[in-house]
């Protein structure tokens, strides 16, 4: 197997669902573990629910007809474990996660269809939890349009595969460049009052940003400093409370501790237990005197740190307005600021739609050099992938299968290609397969089998694992139409995956649920006249119960048992 990048443990993790009156559940709490998890049970128990629950987590829109009837509303909670850098960027996209190693989201929706939305405990607009959802899982169902469908996905795994995302995005800054020359210069030819406006409305962006000169990392240190600020009048009153009744106010602790230590003091030579006492009190009156004197220094400590409320919260307003107004919060501002004087210095020299183009020209040139060197990386790793994944795919049983990776170009230009330039550099790439002898690869959502696209999509992801940076991956009977001889083959690639990624499936194949790390049977019940469905996790035991009543097969129970038994000891070896 190639590996692009070296294996590691997922660290990232959904720990804990917690799911209230969505639909037929009731109730259920879903202890979930890293590696491979695994839901089960018979068609129409509620499987899916628990996928729903999922989706409701990770920002996808909600419906009220979810809410179990005769409830107010649902809700659904799940714990997430972060790294740091999983970490690091949720804080791009919201300052509501509070950065630390867990994230809690929860999700209400109420029977009016009125839906809301929380990040450790604050409130979040659900644009907002799909982009942080969008960073922490993705949720694969049988024949949807999945993530490596997406031609933009599969160039962009290509991307990080071959390591060269910093130089796409070199790329994409030259592109973009060249399209906003040109339309100035289209702009200047025709609208030379227009231009002068842009013109004008960039000077005074530039000033305005350059007096307030953001700096890196300065809105989190203010932020920071806020808070405590904020804080910090409760303190000094409790502060000075309790230095008042140790050392300052009338009939303090010290006085008292004072008094009843030279009342005995004289007399500890006549008693050990007294002389114990004695030295004990002492003790004490020296502490109080400790912690007066410390209490004092820490309350004009924070007196200090008050005098600085107006000027944090100043300066954090006008960051924040800016980062508004330039839709750059945080450090992206300090980005925007840089984009800004470039426009600016680009249009103070182009005194006409000729001298712009004349700048688009060599831009191009940049452009070129910067796509070929792209298209080179881009088709080296290409081979490379797509030896892997047509190995795995003869080991899932595809022996005729073949996976190409079409550069989406017909060959390098030697010069600038305007009509094959893209952001991202020349061509578009497609991931393409054929499973039979004979056949020329398609496009893999071709794929007219759903056994067939479930593999390729496997062997696909196994072999990316490690540079997909989303951290959970949900896959909703992604072997349907693989057939049990396929299934353990089809089980190992899963659990190979699993790795990588905290991976969740919902499987009928008994050959996939035996590879689990944590097997959670879903199953309905009826009680006090009202159905409901359950979540269990289950001992081994209970999987070997539950792989036998997967496997089937009319009277023949201690077969199945004897199956399952095997099962579970083949994918433990």
């Amino acid at each position: 197997m190639v590996q692009f990048h070296q294996a590691f443990a997922c660290r990232d993790m959904l720990e804990e669902l917690r799911v209230k009156n969505l639909a037929l559940i009731e109730e259920a709490t879903v202890p979930l573990g890293a590696g491979l998890n695994v839901l089960s049970g018979e068609t129409g128990e509620g499987k899916s629910l628990v996928l729903q629950a999922l989706d409701l987590l990770l920002g996808e829109r909600a419906d009220r007809d979810l809410v179990r009837t005769g409830s107010a509303e649902c809700a659904v909670e799940g714990r997430f474990r972060l790294d740091t850098a999983t970490a690091a960027r949720l804080r791009e996209v919201t300052d509501l996660a509070e950065g630390g190693a867990e994230l809690i989201v929860r999700r209400v929706i109420t029977s009016d269809g009125r839906s809301r939305a929380y990040l450790d405990g604050s409130l979040c607009p659900l644009s907002v939890l799909k982009s942080v959802g969008d960073l922490l899982g993705d949720v694969h169902r049988q024949r949807d349009q999945l993530g490596l469908l997406k031609v933009e996905a599969q160039r962009s795994v290509l991307d990080r595969l071959a390591g060269i995302e910093p130089q796409v995005a070199v790329c994409a800054d030259l592109f973009s460049r060249r399209a906003r020359l040109l339309d100035e210069a289209t702009r200047a030819d025709a609208e030379s009052e227009a231009r002068q406006a842009r013109l004008t409305e960039l000077r005074d962006w530039v000033k305005e940003l350059d007096d307030a000169d953001p700096q890196l990392g300065e809105v989190d240190s203010l932020s920071a400093e806020w808070k405590l600020i904020a804080k910090s009048q409760d303190l000094v009153r409790g502060l000075g409370v309790a230095a008042e009744a140790v050392v300052d106010g009338d009939g303090n602790a010290l006085a008292r501790l004072t008094t009843a230590s030279k009342a005995i003091a004289g007399h500890a030579g006549l008693d050990p237990r007294i002389a114990t006492l004695a030295e004990r009190l002492e003790l004490l009156r020296i502490e109080a005197t400790d912690i007066g004197r410390d209490l004092t220094r820490l309350r004009h400590q924070l007196n200090h740190a008050q005098a600085r409320i107006d000027v944090v919260g100043e300066r954090l307003d006008l960051l924040r307005t800016l980062g508004r107004k330039h839709r750059a919060d945080g450090d992206r501002l300090i980005d925007r600021h840089a984009s800004l004087r470039t426009e600016l210095a680009d249009l103070r020299e182009a005194s006409s739609g000729i001298e712009l183009r004349k700048q688009a020209r060599k831009i191009e040139e940049e452009l070129h050099v910067a796509a070929v060197s792209i298209l080179a990386k881009r088709a080296e790793v290409a081979l490379k992938l797509a030896s892997e994944v047509t190995v795995a795919l003869r080991d899932l049983r595809l022996p005729n299968a073949v996976f190409q990776v079409d550069a989406g170009i017909a060959k390098k230009p030697t010069s600038f290609d305007a009509d094959s330039i893209h952001p991202w550099g020349y061509g578009i790439p497609r991931f393409l397969t054929s499973m039979n002898v004979g056949e020329p690869p398609k496009p893999i959502e071709d794929v007219a089998s759903g056994g067939e696209l479930a593999r390729t999509l496997l062997a696909v992801e196994g072999a990316l694992a490690g540079a997909h940076r989303i951290p959970i991956l949900v896959f909703d009977e992604i072997d349907a139409g693989v057939g049990g001889r396929v299934g353990v083959a089809f089980g190992r690639r899963v659990k190979a995956l699993a790795r990588h990624h905290q991976v969740i499936v919902v499987t009928h194949l008994p050959q996939v649920a035996a590879f689990a790390d944590a097997h959670l049977l879903v199953r309905k019940e009826v009680l006090e006249g009202r159905t409901r469905t359950t979540v269990r996790a289950l001992d081994q035991r209970g999987r070997v119960d539950e792989l036998a009543d997967m496997i089937g097969g009319s009277g023949a129970r201690q077969l199945a048992v004897a199956q399952a038994t095997d099962l579970l000891k083949e994918a433990s070896s």
